[in-house]
């Protein structure tokens, strides 16, 4: 396979991602491609994705509301961010990142704080319930 019908290919896929995370119809498949979605839009920041503004800065714009779904079920929980690091063996310094937005959940972290917090790790990163 080219390269160009590759790399056309790869941000189909990204956009369909993208769409399903935005609707909430995101599968557990699809977490695991977040972060391939990431590096790939990263690579693709300035291109058009099948004629829409779709840019890296979409799927980055992603991380402030996964920190917000981790805080708000965080403090349904009633834990601080350092009861949430014992339990779910989550740095605290990670689960600040997240929460701040400034870092993007990875499927790990996100299967190790959803035990904790009674929640699916789809919920954390796509609002899934």
């Amino acid at each position: 396979m080219g390269a160009r019908k590759k790399e056309s290919m790869e941000r189909i896929e990204i956009t369909n991602i993208i769409e399903r995370v935005k609707s909430g119809s995101a599968s557990e498949a699809d977490l695991g491609n977040i972060h391939k979605g990431l590096k790939l839009l990263k690579v693709a920041k300035e291109t058009l994705i099948d004629g829409d503004e779709v840019h890296a800065k979409d799927l980055e714009e992603l991380g402030p509301v996964v920190g917000k779904r981790l805080k708000v079920a965080r403090n349904n929980k009633g834990f601080s961010q350092e009861q949430l690091e014992n339990k779910s063996k989550v740095s605290q310094s990670t689960i600040s990142k997240i929460e701040s937005g400034s870092k993007m959940i990875s499927v790990e972290e996100a299967k190790k704080l959803a035990k904790v917090l009674e929640v699916t790790p789809q919920f954390l990163i796509a609002g899934v319930k």
